[in-house]
């Protein structure tokens, strides 16, 4: 528990750094005109439409392979 409580402190210490070196800290530089970005309605309307077909097809795979899967013959053992 302690090895592992000290590599995620070692591992967030280091990407903070990475953050502070590469000059992520300074939030004025960012800035975007709502004018000429479009509108994000149609990103979350095609994850809203696609995700559940996609869930659809994953899971028809995932039956069909399931139940056409051949058994795994072991041999008796008579000890």
């Amino acid at each position: 528990m302690k090895r592992n409580l000290l590599l995620f402190l070692v591992g967030f210490f280091f990407v903070a750094a990475l953050k502070y070196a590469f000059g992520q800290e300074d939030v004025s530089g960012v800035s975007w005109d709502p004018v000429t970005v479009h509108n994000p309605m149609d990103d979350v309307l095609a994850v809203m439409i696609f995700a559940p077909i996609v869930g659809f097809a994953i899971g028809i795979l995932r039956v069909l392979t399931l139940s056409s899967a051949r058994p795994v013959l072991e041999p008796i053992r008579l000890d």
